[in-house]
């Protein structure tokens, strides 16, 4: 950490660059530090290589930090984002790791931007998820804003556009009105920020993304804040790709909801997972809200309306009902996040997109009606073919 209290009750921030090594070594023989929070004594760290710092003593604890050994990577990101946040317009204050009395936490920044309050999180290990959320709910029950910055070096690239995000990473997402997720993260090798933004969920792991880097010395806040639209064609393209390998890619090891669903089609329609129809893979906004690969819960509804009569109608509340009924036994599960959303948004946004293809109409706000029949083959060339349709339409 890099503020503490000395002897007379003054509040110390040894991150001010203020601090040059021969002041701060004489600070350290002059002065005795407390932690403003558990009270107990600190060392004055001043290192060459990680800026200085304050640390508890080798068997100290203090229950408000995150951690009482904070690492060299996290240290620099910190002490980055504090003076970046104070050489910003617009942000009117910035406060390095106060001890907020209304939620009895201490978030690493605090800072007023526009008129609103944030405190900033900067995660570069993983924690216990309760506590993660614990504490964005303190914050939730203050009216306090929080964001949540994810160290870059948990982040693992695979493609291009394409990472593995795990359950922990996807309680660090955010979520603007008609757009899909996307995610901070911060590397203090590169003092680079690096967004990934409208992220697409092929698996429960796997995300199709589009990322930018914003470097801090030559970036604005309003300039991270504000995202890019994104360019669909790129992401189209890589979501049609990842399609392809899906279907042509020997299957390996498959998870139990995938075996289940495999199972089920072929009683069915007599074909496996790669043959599924291109409409089982479309890349929506609201995809992240099911955990479960797309192909298995957008194949599940799509077997609910292939067992219905050409002109038959059905009512949205009958999907909601058997995808109810499919999580329920453990075939389909929904993303466990913070800012948790159901599960119904995804299958609305769903089958307006099947309207949009002509598989079905809506005859009311909550009634619809089959108007072509599924098609099922076993020919992998024409599946090739309308997955670059389908998806480029979208």
């Amino acid at each position: 950490m890099f503020v503490a209290i000395d002897q007379e009750g003054l509040m110390v921030n040894v991150a001010e660059k203020k601090w040059s090594r021969q002041r701060l070594m004489r600070l350290r023989e002059e002065r005795i530090f407390n932690c403003p929070t558990c009270k107990q004594e600190v060392d004055l760290k001043i290192g060459s290589i990680i800026a200085a710092h304050f640390a508890h003593k080798k068997y100290g604890e203090c229950p408000t930090v995150k951690g009482s050994h904070e690492s060299d990577y996290h240290m620099r990101g910190k002490h980055d984002l504090y003076h970046w946040f104070t050489s910003q317009k617009g942000v009117e204050s910035v406060q390095l790791e106060p001890y907020l009395q209304e939620t009895r936490q201490r978030p690493d920044l605090f800072i007023e931007y526009n008129r609103n309050k944030i405190a900033i999180e900067y995660q570069c290990s993983t924690i216990d998820t309760r506590i993660l959320r614990k504490r964005s709910q303190l914050y939730h029950q203050e009216g306090i804003s929080y964001l949540w910055i994810l160290g870059a070096k948990t982040l693992t690239r695979v493609a291009s556009q394409s990472y593995r995000l795990s359950p922990f990473q996807w309680n660090f997402i955010l979520k603007k009105e008609n757009s899909a997720p996307y995610l901070f993260s911060y590397c203090p090798k590169s003092r680079a920020m690096i967004v990934l933004y409208h992220l697409l969920p092929f698996s429960s792991q796997t995300v199709i993304s589009e990322h930018k880097h914003y470097p801090l010395p030559s970036s604005s806040v309003h300039d991270v804040m504000n995202l890019q639209p994104y360019k669909k064609e790129n992401l189209h393209k890589e979501w049609v790709r990842k399609v392809r390998s899906f279907r042509l890619k020997a299957p390996g090891f498959q998870s139990k909801q995938s075996s289940k669903f495999q199972q089920y089609l072929y009683q069915t329609v007599h074909l496996p997972l790669s043959y599924l129809p291109s409409y089982a893979f479309l890349p929506l906004a609201n995809n992240y809200i099911f955990e479960s690969p797309v192909y298995v819960w957008q194949g599940w509804i799509l077997l609910f309306i292939h067992a219905i009569s050409l002109y038959g109608s059905f009512r949205t509340h009958d999907v909601y009902h058997a995808i109810s009924m499919r999580m329920n036994d453990g075939s389909i599960t929904s993303r466990s996040l913070i800012k948790q959303v159901s599960f119904i948004s995804a299958i609305d946004t769903y089958l307006m997109k099947l309207a949009d293809l002509a598989v079905v109409v809506f005859e009311g706000k909550d009634r619809l009606k089959k108007i072509n029949e599924i098609r099922w083959t076993n020919q992998m060339e024409e599946l090739l073919k309308e997955d670059v349709k389908i998806i480029g339409s979208i």
